[in-house]
């Protein structure tokens, strides 16, 4: 199972089966931020940094995944000048040498953010999330070890509210996304044997924050789901999801949920249905209180809320 150390919003820290840890991080200049990378050796030693980013571009949002092998992806969503864009990059197993970094998502609508992942032979998934005309769209693009990065494939339904996307690959090339669509859970497979992604279906858990992968293809999903973190499982060589179980915590539950849309209306409770009179830019505030009276406040600003279809 690959180790995750650290992660912020600009520095993630993770390490391989031989204990090389591979850093990648927002550096700012002067100009613009830049995508960098460097390893540190399981002497101690450290390589020199690497920029993955394209010369003269912002980016934002850096991830990174290494598989036990080394193999690693690393992504981010760096602006081409009009809109912001998911870029890629991988490290095969027997190479120190990032590829050159390749633009998975098309261009058109402004990308928010994105999530990787790398098996041990060098196949790779990056999930992410579009700003679309449509909605809010989650999208996926595959690369094979031995290939190119495929086009990207919308997996959610236009017009539907989905974000909060994550991947992963298990054994054999298959890959595994996960992803919230209007409030509820959804799933979908990448098959290697028919090189496409099946049909979305739903899936027990909504809003998944970690979803992980190990060597023998065990997934691992997490989410803060009800006031408690719930875990569902997919085992190795199985096709069928465990159902969800809470982790006990010594944490206050959460008592009380109350929702801000930004248009003078709210509603309490966890799941909440709520329709804008008109279309606009809205910022969506959940306040979440637990039995202790602490609360924590999340806002997603800036949420475009299209006319209704009839």
């Amino acid at each position: 199972m690959r180790g995750q150390l650290f992660v912020s919003a600009a520095l993630v820290v993770l390490v391989a089966a031989a204990g090389n840890a591979t850093v990648v991080w927002l550096q700012c200049t002067t100009a613009v931020s830049q995508m960098t990378t460097a390893v540190r050796r399981v002497d101690g030693s450290w390589s020199s940094p690497v920029t993955l980013s394209t010369p003269g571009r912002s980016i934002w949002y850096p991830h990174l995944a290494v598989a036990a092998s080394g193999a690693a992806v690393a992504s981010w969503i760096e602006s081409d000048g009009h809109v912001a864009v998911v870029q890629a990059s991988v490290r095969t197993p027997e190479s120190n040498d990032w590829s050159r970094a390749a633009q998975v998502s098309s261009v058109g609508a402004d990308a928010e953010d994105s999530s990787p992942a790398i098996d041990d032979t060098g196949d790779a998934v990056v999930g992410f999330t579009r700003d679309d005309p449509a909605g809010e769209i989650v999208w996926a693009a595959y690369k094979p070890s031995a290939g190119d990065w495929q086009r990207a494939v919308n997996l959610s339904t236009a017009g539907d509210y989905a974000v909060d996307i994550q991947v992963a690959m298990r054994t054999g090339g298959a890959a595994v996304a996960l992803w919230n669509e209007n409030g509820e859970g959804r799933l979908g497979v990448w098959s290697p044997s028919t090189g496409a992604w099946a049909q979305q279906g739903p899936f027990p858990l909504y809003g998944v924050k970690s979803l992980v992968a190990d060597s023998s293809g065990d997934v691992v999903a997490a989410a803060w789901q009800s006031g408690q973190v719930m875990v569902s499982e997919l085992p190795a060589g199985s096709g069928t999801w465990t159902t969800p179980v809470a982790i006990p915590s010594s944490q206050p539950a959460v008592l009380g949920l109350r929702w801000y849309f930004g248009d003078r209306r709210n509603a309490a409770g966890a799941s909440v249905s709520h329709v804008h009179r008109k279309a606009g830019r809205f910022a969506i505030t959940l306040v979440a209180t637990d039995a202790a009276g602490h609360a924590v406040t999340v806002t997603r600003t800036s949420v475009r809320i299209s006319p209704r279809r009839s």
